[in-house]
């Protein structure tokens, strides 16, 4: 330690140096072991001018200068609060108490010039007058939130002085509602509070007739300006920044949690509170965890803060902002101003670790982040570079701020009693913020402060139970791993089950072609297939396939045996696949479109003991030699029809290839069963009927074709068929207009194309249904759709070959609120029929609603 007036020397000494000359003062001051810390923060002097005088801005306010410049009308750093005051209110005194703070503390007369170059000064003016307007609200005390809240947001000019707005609001003859707005540029949290607490004292001397008691802060805030960039630009900032530099090298920008809406273009939210319950014996236990590593209660919450985002979106490497006071020097201590600085905290996060290792963790690096703690965060962001965007806050999105100290408690003043509150809703640039509070009797009042414009209450209010339910495996379970920790509670396990439950179609379950057998025998003459100008009527389809199905037995093909199936695009092809089912063999469909090599990839694979195809497609079918082949014109008409057949559920109805995409293409084996439930269900979600007419677009070569046919065939309605060319979006509107087709599903690609022609030409086919699948469907492209195609229902069908088709489907009516999904593209949806399906994380926990997980998917398929 060193003598007061030794150190009040050398600080007076470092501010007249030049540059050079503080770099080798401070070396040598660290050479005799002299920490800078140790030294005050000398008062400079000031001009005895009626003019004011002029300072630089501290580092933290050339930034605000920067954000105000680009957003004047933004609300996002303004510093705001209430006061009710109930009782007898001389406003007369609080006006003049309101003048002694303005001439007390120079911030407040603080204004913000920039010159002919745009390099920006802070002007402190000799003297500002403040206003007190006053509205009364006695007659709607109701709309004082609203009121308030205006109040508070409206924009400041950085120019004029003073940058306190305050406002006396009328709620009754003796309550009055005081509101408080400062920019973020002379104030700070604490500075706020500093304020009320002076005010309340300059109002009881005004009351009293008597001088406000204590002295004037010995040093402003220009003072302090001058001093820390000093101190910064003589050596301190390249060591901190050399710190900052390997700490932060590699970490992610953004932190991506799952939101309830769209993110906009721009980072301006309005933020909700959402409270947070953490039981006294809980504090207690983290405190007595944390203090047994040698940390704090708060490196404890952080750690659970840092589990918590870890667990919500899967990083294992995250920032969080801790913002810390600025004020670790005592002359700094009741001066207002912007001291308040922000700290970044990386976490390296792996599921595996015990949580008592992710508090060791933690508490290092906060350790870590306290001892360069001087560093502004904003020169630390304009080292670091990162990539920039008003879409999110630079470095970290989310931010915890954790305070020591009980909430300023009412106030008795002279006829009047005085407590103040946050203003409430509150404009912010972060997505979520933890606050967390300790008093002095050991107890936590916590909150999360949420943009309400990514996040609903229901969200933030699960946050909160999983945040807690963190912190207590944390103090109870610490050598539990992270990533298993259950995060629900028994109502949303049994939530998320029931959520994941399909429900098994109603009746009597048969096989698909003998649901298409009993339409035909019903209603033979009701149009099966249109194809062009051929017309198949079900009598005639049904008496068909029999007939084909009498020839495949003949030839030995019978139960579990494979048929290959290659034709053309017509009502033969439908024949043909429902033939194969009539006898009891499996069909295995190929696109003669496809490459050759993968054709014969097909064939190779897929042991099939018989082709069915046409003359005009025997040259370019690269079929085996010995393989036996059927053509249907060799097929006569007075061939009697195969009997039906019992079918056992286990029986192969068909297999399809996947696109192999991820590989090799593979075959999927599936059973009677499963499809026919499937078809069931698939039938009621799509409410179809015999008044159904089905447009089909896609391949055969896609499972998602013959859930169409099937469907459309097995509730008795019709299909309408394209031929081997690929429509143009135009032809495709023209024929469903032409055919009155009710159902309709495509690629995600090609409805969008749909949408687009029936948008610019203004045709609207009389589609009641719109499906599709295959891709994910962008959220802009499906508003098109609804906008340009207004169906009543569409249907987002998902799921992978080998779970039969689509599993899951999203249902919704075009006009429903729940068409304006916030995702990037459309939902899922739900299990169809008798399936299950949960979304579960890498220890096989249900993962909460939004959070991404591994899709399980059980059941009969």
């Amino acid at each position: 330690m060193i003598e007061a007036n030794t150190a009040a020397r050398l600080a007076a000494r470092f501010a007249t140096l030049a540059p050079a000359q503080r770099r080798a003062l401070l070396d040598k001051m660290a050479g005799q072991g002299i920490a800078f810390a140790q030294l005050p923060i000398p008062a400079l002097p000031r001009p005895d001018t009626a003019a004011g005088y002029d300072a630089p801005l501290s580092y933290a306010q050339q930034r605000q200068w920067f954000l105000h410049r680009f957003a004047p009308e933004s609300a996002a750093y303004h510093i705001s609060s209430r006061v009710e005051l109930y009782g007898e209110l001389d406003a007369g005194a609080l006006q003049a108490a309101f003048a002694t703070l303005v001439q007390r503390h120079e911030a407040l007369r603080t204004v913000f010039l920039a010159d002919a170059d745009g390099l920006v000064r802070q002007h402190v003016r000799a003297a500002a007058s403040i206003e007190l307007p006053l509205t009364d609200l006695s007659a709607d005390p109701a709309s004082a939130d609203a009121q308030a809240a205006a109040i508070a947001e409206a924009p400041f000019d950085l120019g004029r002085a003073p940058l306190l707005r305050v406002h006396l609001l009328r709620l009754g003859a003796r309550h009055h509602r005081l509101v408080l707005a400062m920019h973020h540029i002379v104030s700070d949290g604490w500075s706020m509070q500093l304020l009320i607490d002076e005010l309340a004292a300059a109002y009881r001397a005004q009351r009293l007739g008597q001088p406000l008691p204590g002295a004037a802060p010995a040093i402003g805030y220009t003072d302090y300006a001058v001093w820390q960039r000093n101190w910064l630009e003589a050596g301190e900032q390249a060591r901190q920044l050399a710190w900052w530099r390997a700490t932060l090298e590699g970490a992610p920008g953004v932190l991506a949690l799952p939101a309830d809406l769209p993110r906009p273009a721009v980072a301006a939210y309005r933020a909700q509170r959402c409270e947070i319950a953490i039981p006294a014996t809980l504090a207690d236990a983290l405190r007595q965890r944390s203090q047994a590593g040698g940390g704090t209660l708060f490196m404890a919450l952080l750690a659970g803060f840092q589990a918590l985002l870890y667990r919500y979106t899967g990083s294992r490497d995250l920032c969080v902002g801790v913002p810390v006071a600025g004020r670790n020097r005592l002359e700094t201590e009741r001066v207002v101003g912007l001291f308040v600085n922000t700290q970044v905290v990386r976490a390296r996060l792996d599921g595996s670790q015990p949580l008592s290792a992710l508090l060791g963790q933690t508490r290092e690096a906060v350790l870590g982040a306290q001892a360069h703690q001087d560093l502004p965060f904003e020169q630390l962001v304009e080292a670091l570079q990162p990539e920039r965007s008003v879409s999110y806050h630079p470095l970290f999105q989310v931010v915890h701020n954790h305070r020591r100290g009980d909430r300023a408690a009412r106030v008795s003043l002279p006829d009047l009693e005085l407590e103040s509150a946050p203003v409430g809703e509150r404009t912010t640039a972060l997505e979520l913020t933890l606050d967390t509070r300790e008093d002095s009797d050991g107890r936590i009042h916590a909150c999360f402060h949420y943009a309400a414009e990514l996040f609903d209450a229901g969200t933030a209010q699960r946050l909160a139970r999983h945040y807690v339910r963190l912190l207590s495996r944390l103090a109870d379970a610490p050598e539990q791993s992270l990533d298993a920790v259950d995060l629900l509670d028994e109502s949303e396990h049994r939530s998320l089950l029931a959520l994941g439950q399909g429900e098994a179609p109603a009746g009597e379950t048969l096989p698909v072609h003998a649901h298409i057998a009993r339409h035909a025998a019903a209603r033979p003459d009701a149009v099966a297939v249109i194809c062009g100008d051929q017309v198949l009527r079900y009598g005639e389809l049904l008496a068909r396939a029999d007939r084909l199905a009498a020839v495949l037995r003949a030839r030995g093909i019978g139960a579990e045996d494979r048929v290959g199936i290659a034709l053309s695009r017509s009502p033969e092809l439908i024949v043909a696949l429902l033939a194969v089912m009539r006898s009891g063999a499996a069909y295995v469909p190929f696109d003669p479109a496809y490459p050759k090599d993968r054709l014969a990839y097909l064939f190779d694979d897929s042991a099939i003991r018989l082709l069915v195809t046409e003359p005009a497609l025997l040259d370019a079918l690269p079929a085996p030699a010995a393989l036996p082949v059927l053509t249907l014109e060799t097929v006569d008409d007075g061939i009697a029809p195969l009997a039906e057949r019992p079918i056992h559920p286990g029986q192969l109805a068909y297999v399809i290839y996947t696109s192999g995409s991820t590989g090799r293409p593979k075959g999927v084996c599936v059973a009677h069963g499963p499809l026919a439930m499937h078809v069931a269900a698939t039938i009621d979600a799509y409410e179809m009927g015999p008044h159904s007419r089905e447009l089909h677009f896609l391949s055969f070569a896609f499972d998602g074709a013959h859930e169409r046919w099937l469907c459309a065939l097995a509730c008795g309605g019709s299909l309408l068929l394209r031929d081997d060319a690929l429509w143009t979006p135009e032809q495709t509107a023209a024929a469903m207009t032409r055919h009155g087709v009710t159902n309709a599903g495509f690629p995600p690609a090609y409805l969008r194309q749909l949408a687009e022609h029936c948008e610019q030409s203004g045709e609207r086919p009389p589609v009641a249904l719109y499906s599709f699948g295959g891709e994910a469907m962008p959220r802009a492209a499906f508003a098109q759709a609804r906008r340009a195609l207004a169906p009543q229902i569409f249907i987002n069908g998902y799921g992978p070959t080998e779970t039969v088709v689509t599993p899951m489907v999203w249902k919704v009516r075009a006009d429903a609120p729940e068409a304006e999904f916030a995702g990037t593209y459309a939902p899922i949806g739900r299990p169809v029929g008798a399936r299950r399906c949960y979304l579960l994380d890498a220890e096989l926990n249900l993962v909460p609603p939004g959070v991404a997980g591994e899709l399980y998917i059980g059941g009969e398929g």
